[in-house]
């Protein structure tokens, strides 16, 4: 503490030698604004440069401080939902899937709400697969949404796929996919197309998705 009190007494020193140093400089009615293409470029207003070494000490300061001067860093349900990189959701495993999860890859569809996530039923619009398998209530899980990620996509399969064959989402809530030529009648969400076979159900395929839609056949 003793280390951080004399920093911030520093910074403060130095935000007062500043003061008395812009103080001294002569003054500029109006400060000078340079256009660049569209864009207005000014000089720094005195209260902007009075605030500069302000910032600069606290920006270094505070990986060093305790929690207690900056607040707890915490992720919140409502931070993680609607929270992308590189394609990918993070959202919270919905209170109704069944636990614990022991299959990777499978494919889930929004839950209760939009914080939520719940394994793909075939019936609801799919989000896309996930490579974590929760293990308790309250886990958070990272989706990789169709049509969003670059490369190709794993997924389980629910019987057997043919390559380059379209699959869709199957309809037992296992959030397995299925060869769309041999899915049968009914209408079926497209999620991309196979990049690898399956000879049998619960194999690994991988397949290059897309924006989920539908088909009837």
């Amino acid at each position: 503490m003793n280390t951080i009190h004399s920093l911030l007494l520093v910074a403060v020193m130095l935000a007062i030698i500043a003061m008395a140093i812009l103080h001294a400089m002569p003054r500029r009615r109006h400060p000078v604004t340079i256009r660049f293409r569209k864009f207005r470029v000014r000089s720094f207003s005195l209260i902007e440069r009075l605030a500069l070494p302000f910032i600069r000490a606290f920006n270094r300061l505070e990986p060093r401080m305790p929690g207690r001067f900056f607040g707890n860093r915490i992720a919140l349900a409502n931070a993680l939902g609607l929270t992308f990189s590189k394609g990918e959701e993070s959202l919270i495993v919905d209170t109704g899937v069944s636990l614990p999860v022991t299959t990777r890859f499978i494919v889930w569809q929004r839950g209760a709400d939009a914080y939520h996530a719940a394994i793909a039923d075939g019936t609801h619009f799919p989000l896309g697969p996930s490579p974590d398998a929760p293990y308790q209530a309250g886990d958070i899980l990272s989706v990789q949404r169709l049509g969003a990620v670059i490369g190709t996509t794993l997924g389980v399969a629910g019987g057997a796929i043919a390559v380059d064959n379209l699959v869709c989402v199957a309809k037992d809530s296992t959030g397995r996919i299925l060869d769309l030529t041999t899915a049968g009648g009914g209408t079926w969400y497209v999620i991309g197309r196979a990049a690898s076979a399956a000879t049998a159900a619960n194999q690994e395929v991988t397949y290059i998705s897309c924006l989920p839609y539908t088909v009837a056949q």
